[in-house]
C-alpha cells in the first residue's frame, strides 16, 4: 500500500466514508499490519486534539465577548461621576444663553454687557 493511499484510507476510515465492504477489507489489513494500527492511533489522537483545540477556541471566543461587554459597561460607568457636572453645565448654558425665553431669568446680550462695561468705566473715571 502506497503512503498516499494509506493516508486516504485511514482518513476515510476515521470519517466513516468507506463502504461496508471496503471498511471490512481495511479492518482485515489493519489486523495484520501493526504499523498501520499505530498510524491509525496517531490519527485518532490528532483528531481528538484538534477537537479539543476547537472547543478551547469556542470557549476563548465566549470569554473574549464577555470581556468586551464588560469593558463597554465599565466605559459607561466611568462617566457616571461626571454626570452632575455635565448636567450643571448644560443647565447653565440653557439658562444663560442669549435670547432664552425662560421666565424670570434676565437675558443679557453682548450689547448690554458692553454698555454696562462702558458705564462702569465712565463712573470710575469721574
Amino acid at each position: 500500500m502506497t503512503e498516499n493511499l494509506r493516508h486516504q484510507q485511514l482518513s476515510a476510515y476515521l470519517d466513516d466514508e468507506l463502504e461496508p465492504a471496503g471498511r471490512s477489507a481495511f479492518e482485515t489489513v489493519l489486523q495484520d499490519d501493526p504499523e498501520l494500527r499505530e498510524q491509525l492511533n496517531a490519527y485518532k489522537r490528532l483528531s481528538n486534539e484538534l477537537r479539543v483545540d476547537e472547543t478551547d477556541k469556542r470557549v476563548a471566543d465566549v470569554i473574549r465577548a464577555n470581556l468586551r461587554r464588560r469593558r463597554r459597561r465599565r466605559t459607561w460607568l466611568a462617566w457616571l461621576p461626571a454626570a452632575p457636572v455635565l448636567a450643571s453645565l448644560v443647565l447653565a448654558a440653557v439658562l444663560l444663553w442669549p435670547g432664552s425665553s425662560s421666565p424670570g431669568v434676565p437675558t443679557i446680550t453682548s450689547d448690554d454687557l458692553f454698555n454696562q462695561y462702558t458705564e462702569a468705566v465712565i463712573e470710575l473715571g469721574e
